[in-house]
């Protein structure tokens, strides 16, 4: 599947540069004919006043021939200058119709699959939930990769190990996708350090993705990221992010695109918890919680991932 993103970028076509320059010499066209114009007057002004003079008459004649020529190289010049613009405009026109195409056929490409493979999950049985889930997981990162432009991506699934543990762990555990990439995802949260509040503040409160477009992190080699809680039923299950190796490699609605498949997967993986599991971790959760100050009806805050 071909990538995409939400922004349309705006292509200038070849043929815009060329009405600029026509424009400056349909400009210099008109000031010699209003100079000419007015040489022209001077000169009939002048054959008026002095009958018995030929000189004023050619000076007339031949200012008007020449003013004559000008005005039709005037109206030349704008119809070329008002053709180059309109095959512009309509060249324009069509770069973004294609544009829209190629936007509406990607994402919807991913997103249906994605929806269908929901679907299908929602339709097994307890048992083959569990089983198929992993599959599900690997494809929400792959299509979070197709949905962008860049050429380098690299997302990844950090999972919370034990979703009832007082100090959770989270590490991508096998869900990796990237394009053209050498680096590797090594990092694993780990609550007990300490070390990544933002993180686990992300996991466990907030409601959107998270853009950064202009990082240097130590050993990091992108440069932009989008990471987005993946949370259902009150259970925050991870992080689902995606990076790119350019400095404002991803967009607003790349963030979004990121943040629809976060919630996808927080479903999934909510349909695929046993019933027990489902409702020590909500119970964890709660606790979690109110020992943090955060009530369920508490506004909720995004915060960096450190």
């Amino acid at each position: 599947m071909s990538a995409a993103r939400g922004t349309l970028v705006l292509v200038t076509p070849t043929a815009t540069p060329a009405a600029p320059t026509l424009t400056r010499w349909v400009l210099v066209a008109r000031l010699a004919t209003s100079v000419l114009a007015i040489a022209t007057a001077g000169a009939g002004w002048a054959a008026w006043t002095q009958p018995d003079s030929p000189a004023p008459r050619v000076v007339t004649l031949v200012a008007a021939v020449v003013t004559a020529c000008l005005a039709f190289v005037v109206w030349v010049l704008e119809e070329r200058t008002a053709a180059e613009l309109r095959g512009a405009a309509r060249s324009l026109e069509d770069l973004l119709q294609a544009e829209r195409i190629r936007i509406a056929t990607v994402t919807n490409g991913a997103f249906l699959s994605t929806l269908a493979a929901l679907q299908d999950l929602a339709g097994l049985d307890a048992d083959e939930r569990r089983t198929t889930i992993s599959g599900f997981r690997q494809k929400v990162v792959e299509r979070a990769c197709d949905l962008v432009t860049d050429d380098q991506p690299r997302a990844a699934y950090f999972r919370v190990d034990d979703l009832t543990a007082p100090l959770r762990v989270m590490s991508p555990r096998g869900a990796i996708a990237q394009r053209s990439r050498t680096d590797e995802f090594t990092t694993e949260f780990d609550e007990a350090s300490g070390t990544e509040p933002g993180v686990w503040h992300l996991v466990d409160e907030g409601d959107r993705a998270l853009l950064r477009e202009e990082v240097d992190l130590p050993g990091k080699a992108y440069r932009s990221y989008i990471s987005a809680p993946v949370r259902a039923g009150g259970i925050p299950f991870g992080m689902l992010t995606l990076n790119v190796l350019e400095p404002g490699g991803l967009s607003e609605e790349d963030r979004d695109f990121v943040l629809v498949l976060a919630r996808l997967l927080a479903v999934a993986e909510s349909l695929a918890l046993p019933r027990a599991q489902r409702a020590a971790a909500a119970r964890t959760a709660l606790a979690r919680s109110t020992l943090d100050g955060t009530g369920p009806d508490e506004p909720r805050h995004d915060h960096e991932e450190a």
